[in-house]
């Protein structure tokens, strides 16, 4: 401000010296999360270039290109991407290929474009921006670390886990090596591959990286930020599904006393940390304690207007699951019927709780003894959830043995065969450690249905690995363990 009283003066309020003021007290706005005060500004700056330089100047194309990641902050993504589309249309026309300030704008726009889930457009924006940044600053540099970590999160929201870790991991080794002067890119890869682990199953490699996140987010945007509540959110539940219930406790009760602290006990912003307590709570068996905390998150999100959806689909959801834990499977259907609608009503729907629900559905009315209705829940709840997560992951291999055993119910014993060897297949490529109980199970039934149709070989080697599988985790005297025994006895036709 004492800078642009100084140069308004000596040059004149509509210079170019006065331009580039606005420009830089915009950004310190932005900076600052004020961004209608920003915006005003930027226009002010972009309306005086343009008066002097012409409508398609490299230095006006630049402020297209701020305007652009202003638009995307202040969440109005179409408006972001006309403004980047813009400027990058005039530097391609100013500038030559190579130049930095096009890597920016080509690294901004995919950013923009990347909720969208519009992958291949984004991923050309992205390699072409990396390509250019290597050349000009060297591959080591913290600029090309930060369109990695964009790489990356596109990575994984494609589930490519293996390439989204390996490029999220190049990134962090350069800002090791060169720290950035913006600490939040790198609060974000951290954030990003913590998700990439926890998405996997690998909770205990995921908490430390979210806890450091955490830090480097509150260190520079302060503890209200969005991504610092973000991480806050995920190592609480990173550290309830390691089964460290007291910290995750812990941690939710922190949020909860947060929230409340800031908008007061009947805010709907509650709802997010009692959601989490009580899932802690209803893994623990603890049902008394999870029901009425879920009662609560879902009465404080059906006074919003318009409703908040998936919040509230979400504890829907999860109150039911308290219901099914206790075997209140009529009390639990209409909940899931209920969240499900909620889910598919949204524009664009969380498809991993739509499938978890889904399938859950699908689960109790299998319970029941519904297994013809229970089919088709489980083939549409795995084909969302092969989306969400890829065809691969362990999620997928649940629903496929739990077609498998309704098909087994109806007595269709190939269609059950093939449910189960197709959660064998992925079970099998996950790694040993991820649920060698559920591999032992799948080869048990497997096994068995391969008796039933008189595939003795076949029921021999399955059954017989099912017995090496399950007593190596659960020991000799387990009785899941004495079943599988029975079962390859009678096949062998040995005592």
């Amino acid at each position: 401000l004492w800078v642009l009283d100084i140069r308004s003066e000596a040059y004149g309020q509509e210079s170019a010296q006065t331009a580039a003021t606005l420009n830089n007290l915009a950004l310190v706005h932005q900076y600052r999360r004020e961004y209608d005060e920003a915006e005003m500004q930027m226009r002010r700056a972009l309306a005086i270039r343009e008066r002097l330089l012409g409508p398609r100047h490299r230095e006006v194309a630049s402020m297209h290109q701020n305007l652009g990641s202003l638009m995307r902050l202040k969440g109005d993504p179409a408006a972001a991407e006309a403004e980047l589309r813009l400027a990058l249309e005039m530097q391609k026309e100013a500038l030559p290929a190579d130049h930095p300030e096009l890597a920016m704008t080509l690294h901004n726009l995919a950013d923009t474009i990347l909720p969208s889930e519009r992958y291949p457009e984004a991923e050309a924006l992205l390699r072409q921006a990396l390509i250019i940044k290597e050349r000009a600053y060297g591959p080591k540099h913290p600029a090309v670390a930060e369109t990695l970590v964009v790489l990356g999160a596109l990575y994984a929201a494609r589930n490519e886990y293996t390439l989204a870790e390996s490029t999220l991991d190049r990134a962090l080794a350069i800002w090791a090596l060169t720290p950035a002067n913006d600490p939040l890119p790198e609060a974000e890869a951290l954030a990003n591959l913590a998700l990439v682990k926890q998405t996997q199953g690998r909770y205990a490699e995921a908490a430390p990286l979210y806890e450091r996140a955490i830090g480097r987010f509150e260190a520079a945007a302060g503890s209200r930020h969005p991504n610092a509540l973000r991480a806050r959110y995920n190592v609480a539940a990173s550290y309830a599904a390691m089964g460290n219930y007291s910290v995750a406790i812990r941690r939710y009760e922190e949020m909860l006393a947060s929230e409340e602290a800031a908008y007061g006990s009947d805010s709907p912003a509650l709802a997010r940390p009692l959601i989490g307590l009580a899932t802690v709570n209803l893994e623990m068996g603890l049902y008394g304690k999870a029901e009425p905390m879920y009662q609560r998150a879902i009465a404080l999100l059906e006074k919003v207007d318009p409703p908040e959806t998936r919040g509230l689909a979400f504890a829907i959801g999860g109150l039911a699951d308290c219901y099914v834990s206790q075997k209140q499977y009529a009390a639990a259907e209409p909940l899931y019927r209920r969240g499900i609608a909620l889910l598919e009503s949204q524009e664009k729907t969380n498809l991993r709780e739509l499938g978890a629900m889904t399938g859950n559905l699908g689960s109790i009315l299998s319970a029941q003894g519904r297994h013809a209705d229970a089919r088709p829940l489980y083939s549409h709840s795995i084909d969302i959830l092969s989306k969400a997560y890829g065809p691969n992951h362990l999620v997928v291999a649940r629903l496929y043995f739990e077609q498998a055993g309704a098909y087994e119910e109806l007595n269709q014993l190939p269609l059950a065969q093939v449910g189960y060897e197709k959660a064998l297949a992925i079970r099998e490529q996950l790694p040993a450690n991820a649920d060698p109980v559920a591999l032992g199970e799948t080869l048990l039934q497997l096994g068995q249905v391969y008796a039933a149709q008189h595939k003795t070989n076949d029921a021999k080697r399955t059954l017989q690995r099912a017995v090496q599988v399950l007593e190596a985790r659960l020991g000799p005297s387990n009785e899941l363990v004495a079943s599988a025994r029975r079962d390859y006895a009678k096949v062998s036709g040995t005592p």
